[in-house]
């Protein structure tokens, strides 16, 4: 039996929650921590995979990062080129395992990155002294009206958010989160609601599902699509592909130039490559692709601090309390962001500056 999947619906897991005393919920947490390592383990690339570039044969290899060390991977014949964060058949049947650059993308040093964080504006506005305007990207989905909902204690929808939500983690110290029947909730840290459907394992709670069945915004996988819709939409840097450089200013209102045509996130994802990869082959996350980083937090982040262990100068690890831009357009103002601090996936003025991960597909295995 799976037991993740054990409790279908919250009314199942009430009427057994009813018969648990309170001291059994931390005995229940460490159990389903166990179920859900389990799981993860059972899909091919799972969560914590450190793909690898195997010079001498030119292909790509993989190992789970526990097993990552020196001798066995020596560092002049493979390259570490990133961490999976979506296993392989993750999101629907022959869906490509995801992984996350080991470094932040760079507008100075686009083809390689950074292990330097800069914040890059997402691009589509432009400010001239006096005020804001921002362009609707044509081809782009704006998730305004994708919502998330909550269920009540009864069982029924008691409400729903239009464009936010706070997301699992294992950071969190009631990771899985359990069921309060006192509010009808599932709460992270700090007692934050995060978005629905509320199965127990926390791949499901990111299908993208509301509790209709109809997508919500979390329902925006496809970053691929997205940055090419970006790309071409640009019209400011027409030669960003061989500049040395990606156009990005840093005085406060980038009152100089008209972004309204620039998508710098975009263009230093699509810039970007490692040995072994191409550029074009990486991509600004979707939403519902960047989310997937929160809910395995410290296995992802120990995945980072075996390749550092091995050569520091390769990567450097998400940043804990920061703000990261998806490729995913909430309104013709707004776009959204994660902030890992909380989990917290919200929508974000397109004229704000955020950090940037590349995310690549790999070839199903």
């Amino acid at each position: 039996m799976n037991w993740i999947n054990r409790f279908k619906t919250e009314a199942e897991f009430k009427a057994q929650r009813r018969f648990l005393p309170c001291s059994s919920v931390s005995y229940i947490r460490e159990l389903m921590k166990s179920f859900i390592q389990q799981d993860e383990m059972s899909h091919t690339l799972p969560v914590g995979t450190i793909a690898l570039y195997n010079k001498e044969s030119n292909t790509i290899e993989y190992v789970y990062y526990t097993n990552y060390n020196a001798t066995d991977y020596p560092v002049s014949n493979y390259k570490p080129i990133g961490i999976v964060v979506i296993p392989q058949d993750f999101l629907g049947e022959e869906s490509e395992a995801r992984i996350i650059s080991l470094v932040n993308m760079s507008t100075t040093s686009p083809e390689v990155g950074s292990t330097n964080y800069q914040y890059i504006r997402w691009g589509g506005y432009a400010y001239d002294g006096n005020s804001w305007t921002y362009r609707d990207v044509d081809g782009l989905e704006n998730l305004s009206s994708k919502y998330q909902q909550f269920i009540g204690t009864d069982g029924e929808l008691s409400g729903q958010q239009s464009s936010w939500g706070y997301l699992p983690s294992d950071k969190f110290s009631n990771f899985p989160t359990i069921y309060d029947r006192k509010t009808g909730y599932y709460y992270t840290d700090g007692n934050n609601q995060i978005p629905s459907p509320y199965n127990y394992s926390w791949v499901s709670r990111l299908f993208g599902k509301n509790k209709s069945g109809a997508d919500s915004f979390l329902a925006d996988i496809d970053g691929v699509a997205n940055t090419d819709v970006l790309i071409a939409a640009e019209t400011l840097q027409t030669t960003w592909q061989t500049d040395s450089a990606i156009i990005h200013q840093y005085n406060s209102y980038d009152d100089v130039l008209d972004y309204q045509g620039h998508f710098p996130p975009a263009l230093c994802c699509r810039r970007f490559h490692t040995e072994g990869t191409n550029a074009g082959e990486w991509y600004l996350p979707a939403v519902g692709e960047l989310a997937f980083v929160m809910p395995r937090w410290n296995v992802i982040k120990a995945a980072f601090a075996a390749v550092r262990a091995v050569d520091s100068t390769v990567a450097v690890p998400l940043n804990e309390s920061n703000y990261y831009w998806s490729s995913s357009g909430y309104s013709q103002y707004y776009a959204y962001y994660l902030y890992t601090s909380s989990g917290y996936v919200c929508d974000f003025s397109k004229g704000s500056k955020n950090l940037v991960r590349a995310f690549r597909r790999l070839p199903r295995i």
